[in-house]
């Protein structure tokens, strides 16, 4: 009997558990074909490497905060309730509320917090420490169908091939067909089912919110690292021509092949409002019956700031919002030649309680739009709003969910694809969110918190912040077809690659300078659109690459935004009342 068949057995033992994931780590290397695949061996399989990436990243030791989040179970419930508790190695002093909200602008930096903050050096060896104690030990898991499993350690051989083994494992994942017969046996189909399965996948994609892109097809052992390069086949975007001036939110819509951009009016000191509320639409296909650039504009498109398609082809959904208290979501219809702008749901809707300041727009793995608003923050922390359109033969109603994000302060992007969501939040904690909402049926609305990074208690420079998982200023963010997870920093010009449980693997290098980043986009070509609100040049076009190195960081030479004293503020943007 081979290795692999003794390794089909129950999982009695952590060393079977142990050598049964260390054979298949050999079989992917060696470009051998897995036989048979259990459910619970992918699911460990994904668990060692998970440990693997920790491992390599070494900046992904639970903070304080990230300790408290996890024990406060009730973090994103609707009624979250602090817990009390000391944790061990914690204090239960809370950490200082951001100064007022509407104060707050991209200009905030690392430079704004306390001097008490512990030293890069005291960080690192906390860090070493740390690794250290917990090693490559085995850990011991709670599976999900109540069985136990178990994380096995790893040797430092497979460490350094980590990123082959994902890669390989989500191609057998994606090939995996589960018979009915034996519900708990994957076996990997043909190269001709594996074309049917494709197309297959690629119609549901299209029906789902589940994001078309993939940023890891572009890797291969020998060039493993992310890489943005400079996209040159598109035409440029003239900002001024274009009257481009404070782009925030950008989507792409596969069937039509474009790309939608929210354009809002900024205050410009002696000059007054410039600048206009629109979206602009720039095609990307080949048809050149089909013009290249479009202003999509009406009455009820006021200061858009954030955009998502709502249906393929059909609908993208766009939120209007400014620091007034008259949010709205509005549905743009594609099919029309005129682009008509209907109400999804808007601050009239007394029912839904939807009358602060919101920013971040996507739809969940219900087909339901999420957003984020703030309520003044001496009444209640932000919130996250998933609303829902109830559609009977008499009328048309909205419901909503609404979950308080205890401990944020400005969230402002938000990414989603299936359950995965992303949010940034642009307070002086500079926190990164990850959570599971899962929304498919209505009156059963699901919400955990998976992870927080946050750069409380972070006190490094620019360069060095770089090649860690913390942000100078944090910006958008958008998750692959795969849940791995691209972030931008706009004030420090790059853009950050995570895994699906949003541990750091690294910075993604660029040949270009990485502008003063709001927003960005890839698409299912693996072409990107980056927007800045600081350049002149307002729109850039790049492509997913890789390299075979961390390449080294290239400066940007953006400079301040000329005439904005500042646009988030409450001066902002209050055209008309």
């Amino acid at each position: 009997m081979d290795d692999e068949n003794e390794l089909l057995g129950p999982p009695d033992d952590p060393e079977i558990e142990k050598n049964r994931v260390l054979s298949i780590f050999g079989k992917i290397l060696s470009n051998e074909p897995v036989q048979q695949l259990t459910a619970i061996d992918v699911q460990n399989v994904e668990l060692a490497i998970e440990k693997i990436q920790l491992h390599l990243s070494r900046q992904t030791a639970l903070t304080e905060e990230d300790i408290l989040n996890v024990k406060n179970l009730n973090f994103f419930s609707p009624r979250p309730q602090e817990s009390t508790e000391t944790l061990p190695g914690t204090s239960n002093s809370r950490i200082d509320e951001p100064e007022e909200l509407e104060e707050l602008d991209y200009n905030e930096s690392l430079s704004d917090w306390s001097e008490s903050q512990r030293s890069a050096e005291e960080l690192a060896e906390e860090d070493e420490l740390n690794f250290v104690e917990n090693g490559l030990n085995d850990v011991k898991i709670e599976s999900e169908i109540e069985e136990t499993a178990y994380f096995p350690a790893i040797p430092p051989e497979t460490a350094e091939n980590a990123w082959e083994i994902l890669k390989n494992l989500q191609i057998l994942k994606e090939k995996a067909i589960k018979t009915e017969e034996e519900e708990d046996i994957i076996y990997l189909s043909s190269d001709s089912e594996s074309e049917d399965a494709e197309a297959e996948r690629d119609d549901f994609l299209q029906k789902s919110n589940v994001s078309q892109a993939n940023f890891i097809k572009h890797l291969s052992k020998d060039r493993a690292h992310l890489k943005m390069k400079k996209l040159s086949k598109m035409p440029p975007v003239d900002s001024a021509k274009f009257d481009l001036t404070y782009p925030l939110g950008v989507t792409f819509d596969t069937k039509s092949d474009s790309w939608y951009i929210t354009n809002q009016p900024y205050f410009c000191e002696g000059d007054g409002f410039k600048g206009e509320s629109k979206i602009v639409k720039i095609y990307a296909g080949c048809d050149k019956k089909i013009a290249k650039f479009e202003d999509i504009k009406d009455s009820k498109i006021q200061n858009p700031s954030a955009i998502t398609v709502y249906k393929e082809g059909s609908q993208i959904a766009v939120l209007c919002s400014d620091n007034s208290k008259r949010p709205s979501i509005r549905l743009i219809d594609l099919k029309n030649s005129s682009h008509k702008a209907s109400t999804f749901c808007s601050y009239k809707d007394r029912k839904i309680d939807f009358s602060h300041p919101a920013r971040g727009l996507a739809r969940t793995i219900g087909g339901n739009l999420i957003t984020m608003d703030r309520p003044p923050p001496e009444e209640q922390d932000p919130r996250l709003r998933v609303f829902r359109v109830d559609d009977d033969r008499r009328k048309t109603a909205v419901s909503d969910e609404t979950f308080v994000l205890s401990g944020t302060s400005l969230p402002s992007f938000i990414a989603t694809s299936g359950d995965t969501v992303v949010i940034t939040d642009l307070g002086k904690q500079q926190t990164v969110i990850l959570i599971r909402l899962d929304d498919s049926k209505w009156k059963d609305v699901k919400i955990e918190i998976i992870r927080v990074i946050s750069a409380t208690g972070i006190n490094l420079s620019a360069e060095h912040i770089l090649n860690t998982q913390y942000f100078t200023y944090v910006a958008g963010a958008q998750i692959d077809q795969n849940g791995n997870v691209i972030i931008a920093d706009a004030k420090n010009h790059h853009f950050k690659l995570f895994e699906p449980s949003l541990g750091f693997i690294h910075r993604v290098s660029t040949d270009f300078p990485v502008p003063y980043v709001s927003s960005f986009h890839v698409n299912h070509r693996g072409e990107c659109l980056i927007l800045s609100i600081r350049d002149t040049q307002k729109v850039h076009f790049a492509r997913l690459s890789s390299t075979n190195r961390l390449e080294p960081h290239i400066k940007s030479g953006a400079g301040k935004r000329q005439g904005v004293t500042n646009p988030l503020s409450s001066k902002r943007l209050r055209i008309s009342d």
